[in-house]
């Protein structure tokens, strides 16, 4: 996932909309941006829209439950898991029991419905015990592939500036360190000044310098910014297929350690040249689906 672009599940006719928006993925909402009066309405329009999708969109699609606390996850996930493979994102996780917990409701409810294929989650860090326990809750469970932040909940409540660079920067090493370690991907929350392009493209840069998988969009401004900044330039893959190519050689001689335009290289470096390449055919494989 490069681009993420929220619809709220109670606005079907703005499926398509999103589709043609450019991301690469499409979040049916069934949290924040549904009213509490229309929540039923919305997790009926998304199991309509979930029913007449084929495989490939649903390949596009991830469903944004409510929290554990709700009352309401248990109906949102059945609407999900019957869909079959679809990514589910979870709000307002906190702490490795609270996946355990989500965990254990998963096996239940794909015991009962006759899924085969265990759920994959993306799991939301948007509270700062949240922020405090991201390895935990990243690690707690194998059916987790990414971290995602949400910054309005982390912040607006608190009185913490959305736009201090410094601030932000350490909630995402936080988070990216954390992935990291638990060996899956983080993506980075959404920035709701839709006119201040230059600032949202700004904290993309942050993000994948901190090699962010992508980043979550409100509209396909924001897609076509994500899109752009996150995707490897030719120069980029060039100079990462040059230090692979280098290090086979290298590593052939039985040398771990060389240089390659004046910049030492040895095996981290590899990986990153690695990770880099992947990323562009990741990207590639994306817009031709898209």
């Amino acid at each position: 996932m490069f681009s993420k672009i929220f619809m709220p599940g109670d606005k079907p006719e703005l499926f398509e909309q999103m589709m043609a928006s450019g991301a690469h993925w499409i979040c049916l909402d069934l949290e924040d941006t549904v009213t509490p009066a229309n929540k039923i309405a919305a997790r009926l329009s998304v199991q309509a829209l979930l029913a007449d999708m084929d495989s490939f969109r649903k390949s596009r699609i991830i469903v944004r439950v409510n929290g554990l606390a709700s009352g309401m996850i248990d109906a949102d996930l059945r609407i999900a898991l019957s869909a079959g493979d679809v990514l589910i994102n979870v709000p307002m996780l906190e702490s490795a029991e609270e996946v355990r917990e989500l965990d254990g409701l998963l096996a239940g409810i794909e015991k009962d419905i006759g899924v085969q294929s265990p759920a994959r989650l993306l799991l939301n860090i948007e509270t700062p015990k949240g922020l405090r326990n991201a390895y935990a809750v990243a690690s707690a469970s194998t059916r987790a592939m990414g971290l995602q932040i949400g910054y309005a909940d982390l912040l607006e409540p608190y009185g913490l500036a959305r736009n201090n660079p410094d601030f932000i920067g350490h909630v995402q090493a936080t988070v990216r360190l954390a992935t990291a370690e638990a060996g899956i991907a983080a993506y980075d929350g959404v920035f709701a000044g839709l006119t201040d392009e230059e600032f949202f493209a700004q904290e993309c840069m942050a993000a994948r310098r901190l090699n962010f998988a992508g980043k979550s969009c409100f509209n396909a401004a924001q897609v076509a910014i994500v899109n752009r900044v996150f995707a490897p330039t030719e120069e980029e893959v060039r100079n990462a297929q040059r230090i692979v190519d280098a290090a086979a050689a290298q590593f052939e001689r039985g040398v771990g350690l060389f240089e390659i335009d004046g910049r030492i290289v040895d095996e981290p470096f590899v990986k990153g040249a690695e990770l880099l390449l992947k990323r562009a055919q990741d990207f590639k494989q994306s817009q031709h689906g898209s």
